[in-house]
Order: structure tokens, then sequence, then C-alpha cells
């Protein structure tokens, strides 16, 4: 019977196994997955790594079967030496030039990776398609007679920088323009020095490249709040220093009343002004549409390169604000990211007056809390009046959303993540009123698109009661379940008792079986011994029950628990050993 259990027990383990095999392993019958390798020439946390990054990715994340691996080379932070190159070879022929790992698609980031692929693309990456995207000023010349290959260009507007900051001062002296000593560094200024060349102007240009910072900053410091400083980029100094990005571009702009203006939208920060600007989330974007027709079966020779660098205008609303720029000196189509709350509020009463598609004496009047808000900064651009007593703040428009919300940022954006998860449009969120309460608030939240603008439609929801309800009932119910644990846990123990008990019994039971034969058995020997016992007359010998002759000793202490001790009888000792005796 346990033979019979344990073979069903066996085949139910077996049938699990199986089943978990299927469950778990789904690529054993999914479509061969197509690999792509991203080769990045600077380091994982550089923002404008991390934009071309998230282009590609945003991009493909849609396409089924498509697997990114993503390497840095790390220039910035190491020099660009052979013996350092050499080792970022081998490693790379460790990881991708096998069968397994080998990629179907490379996709190479900024001038250092995509010159350090052409140069050992025969060794590493033989006959593999190549995308390129941010290289500088990139040559048609460069790729003569390379086959499999298309890519993105990066050329910066540095002309039309230059042309907008002239027009937003009103008497420029000196322009001033800032660049490090890494390669793509040097053929910025090449390009900056060929484009101030087909400028008219009056300026007295200032070339503040193979400085250290301690002596740039010096000498912007001595520029007026008029003159103009173009930012390149300033990463590693000619002795080898290197800066990140965000300490550059707070040192210099901490150290100078001028207008500084950048070419690159991660420079648009800490006080720069703005400028005509390079995407780093454009380039990796057109760079992965590439390797979305590569993989569908174009070939790379087929797809244009793409020479025109896709660049906007791009301003930070605080700057212009320090600088008394107003939004209308700003070309057409211009972007403009971290608005000042009046910026934005300005902005929303011009949308509102102009617009035809958003009923606003509707949102006014709801007799629901209603709230629009700018999706980048948080402020809140309008409220209706059910909002401004719900919350009841004097200066409820123009105060960032962040302020009302409890959650830190990093909560927030869990709590975004568990809604996009879900497929939900609705955030659970704690609010503060203006006397200190905290409230438990539902929000959903719709994009609106007014006039070119995209908005977030916010509708807010008390449900602190209908919260502490439910917190209530979980906390029932999960008394409930620990009962029920505890009660199951109880019942568990006592069949096991019970089954202990029950294969005790059995053994017990066995055992006293066994026994009672063994007792049985000696009765009946203890029945032939008090019998007729067959002797002989003339030896004494006994005959047992299978036909043997044993002494009678024997016989005796073999049926019963006596012992004997030998000794002579008188008349057998005055027959047997008289003359010994005497």
């Amino acid at each position: 019977m346990l033979n019979k259990m344990a073979k069903k027990i066996n085949w139910v383990l077996f049938f699990l196994s199986f089943l978990s095999l299927l469950l778990y392993t789904p690529t054993l019958f999914s479509k061969e997955v197509k690999k792509v390798l991203i080769i990045h020439s600077y380091h994982h946390d550089f923002e404008w790594t991390d934009g071309v990054q998230s282009g590609i990715r945003d991009t493909l994340k849609s396409e089924k079967g498509i697997e990114l691996y993503t390497e840095y080379m790390d220039l910035i932070r190491h020099p660009s030496t052979d013996e350092y190159l050499n080792a970022l070879e081998k490693l790379y022929q460790v990881r991708y030039v096998t069968k397994d790992n080998k990629p179907d698609v490379i996709v190479v980031v900024d001038d250092n990776a995509f010159e350090f692929v052409l140069k050992r693309r025969e060794r590493l990456f033989d006959g593999i398609p190549l995308v390129f995207c941010g290289v500088n000023d990139f040559d048609l010349k460069s790729i003569k007679g390379i086959k499999k290959i298309t890519g993105v260009n990066e050329k910066k507007s540095i002309r039309e920088t230059i042309e907008l900051a002239m027009n937003l001062s009103k008497n420029p002296k000196n322009l001033a323009v800032i660049a490090g000593e890494r390669r793509s560094e040097r053929i910025n200024l090449e390009q900056f020095k060929k484009e101030i060349k087909s400028i008219k102007h009056n300026l007295n240009i200032v070339y503040l490249n193979g400085l250290e910072l301690d002596e740039i900053r010096r000498k912007i410091g001595e520029l007026s709040e008029e003159d103009i400083v173009i930012f390149l980029s300033y990463l590693r100094t000619a002795k080898g220093n290197v800066f990140s990005l965000d300490e550059a571009l707070r040192a210099l702009t901490n150290s100078t009343k001028a207008k500084i203006y950048g070419t690159n939208d991660v420079q648009i920060k800490y006080g720069v002004i703005g400028g005509k600007v390079v995407y780093a989330h454009t380039q990796g974007e057109e760079a992965a549409k590439m390797v979305k027709k590569i993989l569908s079966g174009v070939d790379a020779d087929n797809i244009p390169i793409l020479m025109d660098s896709p660049n906007r205008y791009l301003f930070d609303g605080v700057a212009l604000k320090k600088h008394g720029i107003s939004l209308t000196q700003l070309p057409k189509g211009s972007i403009i990211i971290n608005k000042a709350p009046e910026q934005l509020v300005g902005e929303w009463k011009g949308i509102i007056e102009s617009s035809r598609l958003f009923s606003y004496e509707f949102f006014r009047n709801h007799g629901t809390v209603m709230l629009i808000i700018d999706p980048t900064t948080g402020t809140i651009l309008d409220a209706n009046e059910t909002a401004r007593l719900f919350y009841g703040y004097q200066e409820l428009v123009g105060k960032k959303i962040q302020e009302i919300n409890t959650l830190t940022e990093e909560e927030v954006k869990q709590e975004m993540q568990k809604a996009k998860a879900t497929k939900k449009n609705f955030f659970n969120f704690r609010h503060r009123l203006s006397n200190g309460d905290i409230r438990d608030v539902e929000v959903y939240s719709y994009p609106v698109r007014i006039k070119d603008k995209t908005l977030l439609f916010s509708i807010i929801f008390d449900v602190t009661e209908k919260l502490r309800a439910l917190r209530l009932r979980e906390e029932k119910d999960r008394m409930f379940m620990y009962f029920m644990i505890i009660l199951t846990l109880l019942l568990v123990s006592f069949s096991s008792l019970l089954i202990f008990y029950l294969f005790k019994r059995r053994a017990y039971e066995r055992d006293l079986l066994e026994k009672n034969k063994k007792l049985e058995e000696a009765k009946a020997e203890i029945k032939t011994l008090s019998g007729i016992i067959p002797i002989c007359m003339h030896c004494k010998k006994i005959r047992d029950d299978k036909g043997y002759w044993n002494h009678l000793e024997k016989f005796i202490s073999e049926h019963s628990d006596a012992m004997f001790s030998h000794s002579l009888c008188p008349d057998c000792q005055e027959k047997y050993y008289k003359d010994f005796v005497k």
C-alpha cells in the first residue's frame, strides 16, 4: 500500500515539474531573438549618453523578439590610450564574437565608439550591420568603401545660436567660447571658428580652450551682463582633469553676469539660457528606427544617412526671467523648460482665451475638485472654485503640486509606475490642506492637447473616509486570515499526531502478534514435555518429536529452563567407583 502511494506521489511531482518547465521556459517555443549591441563612448549616468539610450529603448520597446546589450567605453573618465582600447577589444571579443552572443545589429554612439568599431570591425564584428549616431560633423568620406553602414549625423547649430545670442543682447562687446580637450570638444571648437568667420559682428572673440576651470571662471567673471558666452562642452582639461557636466555648468554660471548659451539639450540648466540644441533622445530615436528597418530585412546600405541633424530651439524659463528676456523675443516654436510659475500661468490664460476646444465655464463651476497642471514642472496653472474651497490656499494657482503632495518624488514615481503597470490613469496620493490636514485622494489625470500644448487635466476625489473603512475591513480580514492559519496549523498538527499514533499502534500490534506467536510455540513445547516421553529402558535416551534420540539432560535442557549439575548416587558410587573410594 505504501509503495503504491509513493508511486502516485512521484507521478504528481513529475507532472508539476514538467508543467513548471513549460511555464517558466517560454523561449523553448518562441521565435528567434534578435540581438542589438549598443556601444556608448561615455559612461552610464552621463546625461547625453542616457538620453540617447532612452531614445533607442523607447523606440524599440514595443518590438517583440529584440534583446538589447549595452556597453560603455567610459572615455571621459579614462583616456583613450592604445592599452585601454586593446583591453576593450579583448573584452568585446570574449563577449560577442561567439555564435551564441553574436549581435545582429550594432549601434555606436558618439565619435570615439564610431572610430573604435570602424578600426576593429573586421576582427570583432565582420559583416554585421552598423548604425551610428551622435557623430559630430559626420563626413561621408570617412566611410567610403565600407559596407553595411548607416546612421545619424550630429551637427551643432552653432551659427544659429550665436546669431540668436547677438539678437537677445542690447550691446554686447565680448563673445567668449568655452571648450574642453576631448576629441569631440576640439571638433566643436573648429566648427565654431568656421561659423564665426561667416557672421558679421563687431565682437571681441575670447577663446577659453586649453585652460583650467579656475582660469576660465576668472576670465568670464570680468564680462558684463550684456556679453555672450557660448558653452560648447567642457568635461576634460588639457591637464587631464575631468568634470561632470553639472560641476562645470554650476561653476561657470555662478562666476559671471554674462548670458551663457548652450548647443546641447543636456546643457540647458543651472542658468544657461538656451539655444538651438541637439537632442540626445532624438539621436537615439532616429538610430533605432534604422535598426528596425535592418531587422525587418532592409539592407543597411539602402537606408540613407540622416545628414540634417534634428535640432530644436530650447530655453530655460528661469534663466530667461533672470536676464529679462521675454518669450516674444524667442524664435517661433521654441520649447521652454523649467518655466517660472508666472510664465506658466500667463501662458495658460492666453491658451484659454484663444481656445474653443476647452469649456472653461464647465471647468470653473463643476462641483468636483479639478486642476490644470503643467506636466513638466508640476505648476498648478488653474483650479476651479471647488478646488480652492477644498485645499483652502489663498494662492492655489501658481503653486507646485509637489508642495501639496506629501509623497517624496521617488514615491510619486513608484505610484505612477504602479498605475502604468495596471494600465490605469489614476493615482493614490496624500494631499496637504492649508490647515495642515492630510487627506487621502484619488487623482484621475488626463493629458489634454490645447493649442499645441499638452497639459494635465486632473480630477481629485477625497477618499479619506473610504480608505479608513477599507483599512478597518482589511484589518478584520487579516485577523480572520491569521485565525484560519492558526486553526489550519492546529488541524495539521493534530492530523500528524493522529497519523503518528496510528503508525505506532500498528507497529505495537505487529509486535504483540509476534510475541503471542512465540508464546504459543513455547506452550506447545511445554505440552510436549509434560506428555508421554519415549525413553530407552537401557541407556535412558529420550526420543524427540523429530525421531532423534537424545541424552536425557539435553532433551530436558532444550525443552525447559532446567540446568543440570552432575553427581553420583551412593549405589553408583559403590558399583562403579568402589576401588577408587577405598
